[in-house]
Order: C-alpha cells, then sequence, then structure tokens
C-alpha cells in the first residue's frame, strides 16, 4: 500500500510540475482578404505578456499563454466600433491540422463589448474603438465555446471562477491557435463578419 500511494504522489508532483513547463506554440494567422473585400480589422501587432511574437511562427512560451496573449487590433473602417468577438481554434499540437471538412472541437472567443445599461428599454452600444484607433484584446472577459471543451478541461462547467482561469488550464493543454476570423458591432447596432489583415502578413497584397 506504501508503494502505491508513494507512485501516486510522485505522478501528482510530476504533473503539477508539467503544468508550468515552457514549449514550443504557434499562432497561425487568418488568409489575407481578396483586394475587393473592405478590410475592417488590421491586427497590428501579437504579443505573450511583455513579450513581442509573430504569426506562423513558433515560439516559447509557459503553459499560462493563453491566458496573456494579446491582440494588437487597428479599425481600419469608417465607423466606431463597440464590440468585437475573435473566434480562435485550437489543437494539441504545433504542427498538427486540422483535417478537410472538419470542425474545431476546441476554442475560444476573444470578446470585448463597450455597452452601458439602461435603467429602462436597450442599452447603449458606444465606442470601443474609433476609426484609425488602436485597442488590445486580451483573455480578460473571454469565453469559451463548446460544452466538449469545457468537460475536457475541467471536467465540467464549474471547474474555474472566470474565463481568464479557464484559458490558463486550457493553455497547459493546446500548442497551436488558429485564429479563424471576427465578429464585429458598430456604436448603431449594425454588425457583420469583419475582413481581417495582418500587417506584416497581408502589406503587399493589399
Amino acid at each position: 500500500m506504501k508503494v502505491i500511494v508513494v507512485a501516486f504522489v510522485l505522478l501528482t508532483l510530476t504533473e503539477v510540475a508539467a503544468f508550468g513547463q515552457s514549449r514550443s506554440r504557434i499562432v497561425t494567422s487568418p488568409s489575407c482578404p481578396y483586394l475587393s473585400d473592405s478590410v475592417v480589422l488590421e491586427i497590428s501587432g501579437l504579443r505573450i505578456g511583455d513579450k513581442e511574437v509573430s504569426f506562423d511562427e513558433s515560439f516559447v512560451a509557459n503553459d499560462d499563454w493563453l491566458a496573456s496573449i494579446v491582440f494588437r487590433i487597428v479599425n481600419k473602417g469608417p465607423k466606431p466600433i463597440a464590440a468585437i468577438v475573435i473566434t480562435v481554434g485550437l489543437l494539441e499540437g504545433v504542427d498538427e491540422k486540422l483535417p478537410d471538412n472538419a470542425s474545431y472541437n476546441y476554442g475560444v472567443q476573444f470578446v470585448r463589448v463597450n455597452e452601458v445599461k439602461a435603467k429602462r428599454g436597450q442599452s447603449k452600444l458606444v465606442s470601443l474603438v474609433g476609426p484609425g484607433k488602436e485597442i488590445e484584446i486580451t483573455a480578460e472577459g473571454s469565453r469559451p465555446y463548446g460544452l466538449r471543451y469545457m468537460d475536457a478541461i475541467l471536467g465540467g462547467t464549474t471547474g474555474a471562477n472566470s474565463w481568464k482561469e479557464f484559458v490558463t488550464k486550457a493553455g497547459a493543454r493546446f500548442q497551436r491557435m488558429e485564429v479563424m476570423g471576427a465578429d464585429i458591432w458598430f456604436t448603431d447596432r449594425s454588425e457583420g463578419d469583419a475582413e481581417m489583415l495582418v500587417r506584416v502578413k497581408c502589406d503587399g497584397k493589399k
């Protein structure tokens, strides 16, 4: 019995140590929009905490990388934006590819909304980022999608006290993030899919 207990303790300590390990990660960029498309959002930069990283190039980061990732976004459109939702898919391996015609089982939506609650009637959407201005989108206030994702990582929907804690735990499992796209809402309550342009990658393709 003592041998079994010791083995269990050693296994547990090994798992805890592995949780904080640094390892290779990668964030893949969305496809460059066509010349005829109206680009509304430009990704001007990407960093993990204070460390600048590049799209489509592997980098080393700890297991909290999803919680500390920061997208710098520029509003390239003519109207103020009140809400931005960036949707990403997650894969376990740096070189793992999503099979043809398959959907992501796991993902995160990075959400920023600037909404003023009204005492009566409809709440008001207020400018989050004006035309030509830049904003940072982080895991703070983000939310996961898919119950399979939540069950796989936390063992249920109540395993985390915040979305930031959720992505911290998810970061220990996943090494590859693929940016799928974004949805936006303007202050006039119109909405739509946002063509996203990565500054360095797409500069020569505008």
